[in-house]
């Protein structure tokens, strides 16, 4: 089972889109645990397979948002050890078939596999911050997450708003090396977002 987190604000435009690339690349079953923020939602609109859709109400930071959606999460529903914990932004389209068993192959080496940015880092980051895992892409199992006690809380001091890097701090801290991937563009919408 794979357990995909993602939280779409404003405008609930990516929804079905997000939702038939999930439907049409993953292999393995999997439900989404979905946050809609600052949106009217119609659920007729959203033509979609395995979401469950929250109101998220925390302040309005990307980073509170997706801590509440995985503590929804584990409290909703069920999760082996060895599911596949997914944190996926609204706008990052998965469009490799089988990218699900991909993650699990890079599992097999890495605790944690995430688009790291490197392309479009932070220029507010110090140099020892850099890469650290982005949350619009980043896999792991569900043993990992809770036994590591891990969140996306930001780190007070850092300089910049940045989820992920408190993440990167633990992770080098107790030497576990993650899989970096590098964020991908390839129609050339915009050169940051649809990755």
């Amino acid at each position: 089972m794979i357990h995909i987190i993602t939280n779409h604000h404003e405008t609930p435009k990516w929804i079905n889109l997000q939702s038939k690339h999930l439907e049409r690349y993953t292999s393995d079953s999997y439900r989404v645990c979905c946050g809609v923020t600052d949106m009217e939602l119609s659920l007729e609109e959203c033509q979609v397979k395995n979401y469950n859709f929250y109101d998220i109400r925390v302040p309005n930071i990307h980073a509170n948002k997706l801590n509440e959606l995985y503590k929804i999460q584990t409290e909703t529903f069920d999760c082996e050890d060895e599911d596949l914990l997914v944190f996926l932004d609204p706008d990052a389209l998965l469009f490799l078939n089988d990218w699900d068993q991909k993650i699990r192959t890079y599992l097999t080496s890495f605790p944690v596999v995430a688009i790291s940015r490197e392309e479009n880092i932070e220029p507010l980051l110090r140099e020892d911050q850099k890469p650290y895992p982005h949350p619009c892409f980043l896999a792991t199992t569900v043993k990992f997450w809770r036994e590591n006690n891990l969140s996306w809380d930001l780190d007070p001091l850092q300089g910049a708003e940045c989820a992920g890097v408190l993440l990167k701090q633990f992770l080098d801290h107790n030497n576990i090396q993650w899989k970096r991937l590098l964020r991908t563009n390839v129609y050339n919408l915009h050169p940051l977002n649809f990755g």
